[in-house]
């Protein structure tokens, strides 16, 4: 049975370059190391300004939910049946154990992936979706559901 992550998605050079994506595999794409000094160098940055500055420069990004001609909703080119949320520090000031988050997170049997944001003050989750062309609705419920479970 193929993993639900061996999908072909959209990189793009780092999340203020919406042009010239390239395709990648999600599920190897997670487990590469490559930017592992980049992240380490961006979680023990100081200010807000450098993490910042080192996400939106030097770091690409990836959609989760399928490949892109410009990173733009109306641009898909084709669905990956994956949905991916994050949870912030921002919107969830009662959450101060990102590691206990995600390793409660990880015990959902409908999450195919979890991990700590790139800046270790979050997580995100990625799962999928019965009803790819439904992605906003399927959206929608996911954020209510991780509401209601606080």
């Amino acid at each position: 049975m193929k993993h639900p992550l061996d999908i072909t998605v959209s990189e793009f050079k780092n999340i203020r370059t919406p042009s010239s994506p390239r395709e990648v595999n999600l599920h190897e794409w997670l487990l590469d190391e490559m930017y592992k000094d980049t992240v380490i160098r961006l979680r023990g940055a100081e200010s807000k300004e450098e993490r910042d500055r080192i996400k939106m420069f030097e770091l690409p990004a990836v959609t989760t939910s399928g490949t892109f001609s410009y990173r733009e909703t109306g641009q898909l080119i084709r669905h990956s049946g994956l949905c991916c949320i994050d949870i912030d520090a921002g919107d969830n000031p009662h959450i101060s154990d990102w590691e206990a988050a995600k390793h409660d997170l990880s015990k959902v049997v409908n999450i195919a992936y979890c991990a700590l944001s790139v800046s270790g003050r979050g997580v995100f989750a990625i799962i999928p979706i019965a009803h790819p062309e439904r992605h906003g609705e399927h959206f929608d419920l996911l954020k209510y559901a991780f509401t209601v479970l606080g």
